[in-house]
């Protein structure tokens, strides 16, 4: 199912760490939104630090770092 990114929420962590996500709404076929639906969090999010490191989780698992 296509989705239409309709948000992206920054949540202030511990440390200095900032949370990263988009959240998705269904798209209908004529490519505008679905407004019968919610929008919902996506399983893909990006941990910023403040010094620059980032972090990429996909289903709350690791899968790529870089250090500034």
């Amino acid at each position: 199912m296509a989705r239409i990114c309709t948000d992206q929420i920054r949540l202030r962590l511990y440390n200095g760490w900032t949370a990263v996500f988009n959240q998705y709404v269904p798209r209908k076929a004529d490519g505008t939104r679905d407004g019968r639906h919610l929008p919902r969090a996506s399983t893909r999010v990006l941990h910023v630090h403040a010094d620059g490191h980032r972090r990429y989780y996909k289903d709350n698992v690791l899968q790529a770092e870089r250090y500034a």
